[in-house]
């Protein structure tokens, strides 16, 4: 859900699009990917979620809170 002045520049959920909130070129591991190695990527990177991908598709996320 997208909180009101949730977009970048603290505009109004109403004239904020997937762009503007979006990563473009993300992270990404594959799921053979060593749980804390995933864990130290997302600490380093200082972000939340980072995405599990098989053959350029999305197949999953890790959060820092999932394990």
């Amino acid at each position: 859900m997208l909180r009101p002045g949730a977009g970048r520049g603290g505009r109004g959920g109403e004239n904020v699009f997937v762009p503007d909130c979006m990563t473009a070129d993300p992270v990404t591991i594959s799921k053979d990917t060593p749980i804390f190695q995933a864990l130290e990527i997302i600490k380093q990177r200082k972000i939340r979620h980072l995405p599990v991908t098989r053959e350029g598709r999305l197949v999953g996320l890790v959060t820092g809170a999932g394990c």
